[in-house]
């Protein structure tokens, strides 16, 4: 039913050095043509080359529409100047965050303070309240004992 043959050692080698020598073809040849010196240096000529041409199509474009209209020119100046107005650095913003956080914790520590002065205050007037009462009621007690002793005798 099967046909099984006996492989040699000799056959074995032999097999072998031609998957070895397979291997070795492949990534010569995939060296060879994979030369990615010449793509990178393609692709940054490619790059200065679409720059250059974007740089030239805006200038002369807007050299052209100025000339055609005078106003443009003015206008594009002050919309430059609003622009760099405008330009805020990331140290700017965060600086001005930093600065309304820190006013806001000021403010609620002001408030804090505020309440717990409040606070005492309403503790000092409770304390002269029942002191107060407690003078009262200490005068009208020696009254009542002294009408009672009065009425005794």
């Amino acid at each position: 039913m099967f046909n099984v043959t006996i492989l040699k050692m000799r056959d074995l080698i032999k097999y072998f050095i031609g998957l070895l020598t397979t291997i070795i073809v492949v990534v010569v040849v995939s060296k060879f043509f994979s030369k990615n010196d010449n793509n990178k240096e393609e692709n940054r000529i490619v790059n200065e080359v679409k720059n250059g041409i974007s740089m030239l199509s805006e200038q002369s474009f807007l050299g052209c529409f100025e000339q055609a209209v005078p106003t443009m020119a003015n206008i594009n100046e002050e919309y430059s100047k609003v622009a760099k107005e405008d330009d805020h650095s990331r140290q700017d913003i965060l600086q001005g965050v930093l600065e309304t956080q820190i006013s806001s914790i000021k403010g609620i520590e002001n408030m804090e303070n505020a309440n717990n002065g409040e606070d005492l205050q309403n503790a000092q007037d409770i304390s002269e309240n029942t002191l107060s009462q407690d003078i009262a009621q200490e005068t009208t007690n020696q009254n009542t004992r002294s009408r009672r002793s009065r009425s005794k005798n």
